[in-house]
């Protein structure tokens, strides 16, 4: 029932854009794993210099 609703709830789905959509978020989530990644590793070195 949840996912029938998210289908109808979401004004995007459907439409010809959707897959470039869906294919520029899952882009997007990468990169901000990335980014993250890269935070944490920033941290563990910031802390090795204390």
């Amino acid at each position: 029932m949840t996912i029938l609703t998210t289908f109808i709830g979401n004004s995007h789905f459907g439409r010809s854009y959707a897959v470039n959509l869906n294919h520029a978020h899952e882009e997007l989530e990468g990169i901000i794993e990335q980014i993250s990644v890269r935070m944490d590793i920033g941290r563990v070195v910031e802390n090795v210099k204390r």
